[in-house]
């Protein structure tokens, strides 16, 4: 299944979890370093706020640390739409409970 990946930020929000879905100590891992690296990233200024949503990261993110850092950084982001493909790979495989989606919309 093709996911659209596209650039390294994309990847890095949707690495691990295509590779290793069922270890979650691994993913757990992998979630800390990937989420290290977007925080280094945004310090030197080069992940923007614009970019969540320009390469439509929330879309990719299929790890709770990276999805929770990029909406409290851009609430907003939730608003736009993801594709039906990306949507059904994220509710299959996401550790982020769907009442939560709604505290970041209430901001």
């Amino acid at each position: 299944m093709d996911y659209g990946i596209s650039n390294v930020l994309q990847l890095l929000m949707f690495s691990d979890v295509v590779t290793n879905t069922g270890n979650r100590e691994y993913h757990e891992l992998y979630d800390d370093r990937y989420l290290q690296v977007l925080i280094q990233l945004r310090k030197m200024g080069l992940l923007k706020k614009e970019d969540i949503q320009r390469y439509d990261l929330l879309s990719y993110s299929c790890a709770e640390k990276r999805f929770r850092y990029l909406v409290e950084w851009d609430p907003s982001a939730l608003l736009h739409p993801i594709s039906h493909e990306v949507y059904q790979f994220i509710t299959l495989h996401t550790v982020i409970p769907f009442e939560d989606f709604g505290l970041y919309l209430r901001r």
